[in-house]
């Protein structure tokens, strides 16, 4: 079993959640593995790559270039206001209770400091960060939520563009799971290692290919390799390669890589000590500079942690050659890590289900929404008003949350079903209900049981008995 402070990180994650657990970006990098969606896009990747070297070898360098053209192309970035607009907002108090006063304060500082240095150099108007900024002063701050490529490619639904080159909209956390996923797809040997470069306001992806040669991608629309680093630096900046990274990403404060973090303000590593020291020899060597951040975290005592237990499967991952090897290492094993990776997929194909329903009851939108509720023909009301009954996953056999059944107005059986389950709960807590509450998966149907009686999720019907045999039973 998934241990109870990560698996919520990993179900639906949240900015906080990113901080409070930055290992979680490797689950979401294994998650787009398993998805086909990631798989196609390679292959278009390649072949754009083959046709264009003709009889030659593609290089490396091309097949990087080719990665963040593909996704500067297909997927739209979300800037502050946009976020709020499609996702809403995290109530800050709720996240303090949840994760606790430290993690998120920490974040705020560090988000509010970029935010604030961003106003200051020009690089971004004060009235598109403002707003945000005083919102976060009342308790709230916009609702940046992560998950796997599938998730990310229904989004491009919320914001009603039907444009065929839109395939989705991104956070730089998605962009960098999504460019680090990619990458892994390519053939074995063209890329050495990826890592990411993290903080609660920016992650982007460092790595290097398999003749060594080393690039940033800060994000899909700007990817340097070292000759475009030093025109930077030397045209913006008089030379001066830390003020250069500085005004890009100066309180970057992660490295993560296949074996974990390095936690650049602690010292606390994941990392075995001969691979931290080469990605810092490989960024020195791409930026110029030993860079302030990496300094201080060097001349610290290193607080050394055990590798992510999904370490051993991203590195036998890279150079992967097909979507089946994927699936055949991670989707039938049951180990922690694996478990871990499918519950970023949102599989209900898991030795236990229950983080779901975990995960379920904690969702604000639906809880806000049970809250207006007087009685549970109000409950099935809403499940009868949600007419889309396709998965946003493309699949029954993955799970969305009931707050994105709500917001996409769309689930299946299964969906709908831990809608009501969550809604039902809710509102027992409230007015009282008679009865326990369970949700019941079977081969082909779904069911909610209140008290004595049953609905079925998909149709509506009340039961007094199911015929079905049970699959999955969340309680």
């Amino acid at each position: 079993m998934i241990p109870i402070p990560r698996f919520k990180s990993l179900v639906a994650p949240n900015i906080f959640d990113a901080y409070a657990d930055p290992n979680l970006l490797l689950y979401l990098v294994a998650s787009n593995l398993l998805s086909p969606a990631t798989w196609e896009l390679s292959q278009k990747i390649q072949g754009r790559v083959a046709q264009e070297a003709e009889a030659g070898q593609p290089s490396s360098r091309s097949l990087i270039a080719e990665i963040q053209k593909l996704l500067d192309r297909n997927f739209q970035h979300l800037h502050v206001a946009q976020v709020v607009d499609l996702y809403g907002e995290i109530d800050l108090a709720e996240e303090r209770s949840r994760l606790g006063d430290d993690e998120v304060d920490a974040a705020l500082r560090l988000i509010l400091g970029t935010f604030e240095a961003r106003i200051r150099s020009g690089d971004i108007p004060p009235e598109a960060l403002q707003p945000a900024i005083d919102r976060i002063g009342e308790g709230h701050f916009p609702a940046y939520v992560y998950g796997n490529i599938d998730l990310v490619r229904a989004n491009r639904r919320l914001t009603g563009k039907s444009h065929a080159s839109v395939r989705g909209v991104t956070s730089c956390v998605d962009e960098t799971a999504i460019f680090a996923a990619l990458a892994m797809t390519m053939p074995r040997g063209a890329i050495a290692h990826i890592v990411a470069l993290s903080s609660p306001s920016h992650t982007s992806a460092f790595g290097w290919s398999g003749d060594g040669e080393p690039w940033w991608f800060y994000g899909k629309n700007r990817l340097y390799f070292a000759e475009d680093w030093r025109r930077l630096v030397s045209q913006s900046h008089a030379g001066d390669a830390q003020q250069a990274f500085d005004r890009l990403h100066a309180d970057m404060n992660r490295i993560i890589s296949a074996a974990g973090t390095f936690d650049l303000e602690t010292a606390e590593t994941n990392l075995p000590d001969d691979q931290f020291n080469e990605i810092v020899a490989k960024m020195e060597s791409f930026f110029g500079v030993r860079l302030r951040q990496v300094e201080t975290a060097l001349s610290r005592p290193w607080i050394r942690q055990p590798e992510d237990p999904l370490a051993r499967y991203l590195r036998l991952l890279l150079g992967a050659p097909s979507l089946e090897d994927v699936h055949r290492m991670l989707g039938d094993a049951t180990d922690e890590a694996s478990q871990g990776v499918l519950f970023a997929f949102r599989s209900t194909a898991m030795i236990d289900t229950e983080p779901y329903l975990a995960v379920a009851r904690d969702q604000p939108n639906a809880r806000r929404l049970a809250g207006t509720l007087s009685t549970i023909e109000d409950a099935l009301a809403v499940l009868a008003s949600i007419d889309d009954t396709t998965s946003i996953f493309g699949s029954r056999s993955r799970i969305a949350m009931p707050d994105e059944t709500l917001r996409f107005r769309s689930g299946t059986d299964r969906d709908k079903a831990l809608l009501l389950h969550v809604l039902a709960e809710h509102l027992a807590a409230r007015v009282g209900l008679p009865g326990p509450i369970a949700t019941l998966f079977a081969d082909s149907r779904s069911f909610v049981r209140l008290g004595d009686r049953y609905v079925d999720a998909g149709s509506g019907e009340l039961l007094q008995e199911i015929s079905e045999p049970i699959l999955v039973e969340l309680a």
